[in-house]
């Protein structure tokens, strides 16, 4: 696939997205809820479901980016560790979450904060792991091979020989721990706010 075609694929889902949850914002605060449940039931639906899948690609495609790996090796390898972490996810109701984001909360960042949990979880099942594995102390600084960087312990950072530089993950066990460990718990509060009953998007009746 073209690279460029890809990226416009991108940007065209992100804005579908953003406008069928706009839609639906806009029918809950102008239209009460029985009449969408009665009335409108047919076409509110349909909305609903168009959302529903348009959400699930665009939760897809966010749960799994941003992790890097070696060239011979692809996210697709990691398949049963990200169904793993998946899986584990939908039993503590990940599912029915990321339908309220949307349906209810009409909150696309709520959506990917979902998604971000799944990558967390990942990030437990394997890839910590696997970056670690990468990772390796030579002459007291630490370089990763998947990303040919070394780290800054002081600026917290990987660097290459061109001067660039990126986050990344940090080169040991108890640097990743605590890291993971802070953005859970950032995560959750967020979610938390997010997910408050005051945030739920209702219908506001006309002099409100």
């Amino acid at each position: 696939m073209d690279v460029n075609a890809k990226k416009t694929n991108s940007s065209e889902i992100w804005e579908t997205l953003w406008t069928l949850v706009e839609r639906i914002k806009a029918n809950r605060q102008r239209v009460p809820e029985e009449v969408l449940q009665t009335r409108f039931k047919k076409s509110f639906d349909e909305l609903l479901e168009d959302t529903r899948k348009v959400g699930t690609e665009v939760f897809h495609r966010m749960a799994f980016s941003g992790f890097v790996f070696r060239d011979d090796e692809q996210m697709e390898n990691w398949g049963p560790i990200a169904s793993a972490a998946y899986e584990e996810l939908k039993k503590e109701g990940l599912a029915e979450a990321t339908g309220r984001a949307l349906s209810k909360f009409c909150d696309v960042t709520l959506l990917l904060l979902y998604a971000n949990r799944v990558s967390q979880r990942f990030e437990r099942k394997g890839y910590m792991d696997y970056w670690l594995k990468s990772t390796r102390l030579v002459d007291g600084v630490y370089i990763n091979d998947i990303v040919d960087m070394k780290y800054d312990a002081d600026c917290g950072v990987w660097f290459n020989e061109s001067g660039e530089f990126c986050l990344y993950w940090p080169p040991t066990r108890e640097l990743y721990l605590k890291d993971l460990q802070a953005r859970e718990a950032d995560l959750e509060r967020e979610i938390e706010e997010r997910t408050h009953p005051s945030k739920i998007v209702t219908y506001i009746a006309a002099g409100e």
